[in-house]
């Protein structure tokens, strides 16, 4: 039997897949939610990495700081996605001071 929050969980992917698609950006999803990316985008040389997370759940320091670094080793811009479609840009790891960096909501486009 499959775990509620898992199917929760992938059908939101989907729904961000859908979207992202829509705008004409080519995605690949990491089924089974055991890496930090669980989507990855690209469109005209750009690259996206996006961990999509439902209402109230929020990154550990450790799940955004594995995020970061592992869109950084793959060279792309590492994207929150709230539920509600909220798409918020990531802009450096979580410091040892325990200091939050700043996220910045975007747009896709």
């Amino acid at each position: 039997m499959t775990n509620r929050n898992y199917n929760n969980g992938r059908a939101f992917e989907y729904r961000v897949i859908r979207k992202i698609e829509a705008l004409g950006w080519r995605c690949i999803r990491s089924a089974g939610s055991h890496t930090p990316i669980d989507i990855i985008a690209g469109k005209d040389g750009k690259v996206l990495g996006f961990q999509c997370k439902g209402a109230g759940a929020k990154l550990s320091r450790e799940a955004w700081n594995s995020f970061w670094w592992c869109c950084k080793e793959f060279g792309c811009t590492p994207i929150l996605v709230r539920r509600g479609m909220e798409f918020v840009q990531l802009t450096g790891p979580y410091t040892v001071e325990n200091k939050l960096p700043d996220a910045i909501k975007i747009s896709i486009k």
